[in-house]
């Protein structure tokens, strides 16, 4: 007789590795069997905000219910269950950040001003916010990118015989060219973004 294997099933997701590691622990302590999906993606997606990140939890479905339970319990609930934003730079923060990632401001500082915790009701909020990541779009994508292609061109030219220093000083060079033109390109942006993190600036 062939024995069915428990499927697992999803119990919960989240926005951030840490709270899902937290509810795992919770469950681990009452003997729930519990596994992790996406947590390292989402740490690489971080830098981009919130909504990009989702960590699964799954369980077994025998195991469902209780572990519905224990999560629901009072003191395995985070303090905070919704996300914050933050007042003083706008960027989006996960309920289990007690302080802003960005420029470290407090919760209870963001607080303050409630209205602007939601960037839609603050346009210069909502444009910082479309400012930061187009800017660490811009450097992380480019970058690598170029830095391989001019890679490639230097071991390319190795093959027909040039000299090794030579294509190695051709990459370096290529590669402060390349950073200084998005650095030009996208200047206004950058010194926003720079004055966006000190606490107060309007």
């Amino acid at each position: 007789m062939k024995t069915e294997v428990p499927r697992p099933v999803r119990l919960r997701w989240f926005t951030s590795p840490q709270q899902a590691e937290f509810a795992k622990l919770a469950l681990e302590v009452e003997g729930i069997h519990s596994t992790t999906t996406g947590a390292d993606l989402a740490s690489m997606l971080s830098y981009y905000g919130q909504a990009v990140t989702r960590v699964e939890l799954y369980v077994d479905a025998s195991d469902r219910e209780r572990a519905e339970k224990v999560l629901s319990a009072p003191d395995t609930e985070p303090g905070r269950t919704e996300d914050w934003c933050c007042s003083y730079c706008g960027e989006p923060n996960g309920a289990a950040f007690e302080l802003c990632w960005a420029c470290q401001a407090s919760v209870e500082e963001a607080a303050d001003e409630p209205a602007a915790r939601d960037p839609a009701s603050n346009p210069d909020q909502e444009r910082r916010v479309r400012i930061r990541r187009a800017v660490l779009l811009g450097i992380l994508f480019p970058v690598p990118i170029g830095i391989y292609g001019l890679a490639m061109c230097a071991f390319k030219a190795l093959s027909f015989g040039a000299d090794p220093d030579l294509a190695v000083r051709r990459i370096l060079q290529g590669t402060l060219i390349l950073i200084l033109v998005l650095m030009c390109i996208g200047m206004e942006d950058f010194v926003r973004l720079l004055l966006s993190m000190v606490p107060g600036t309007p």
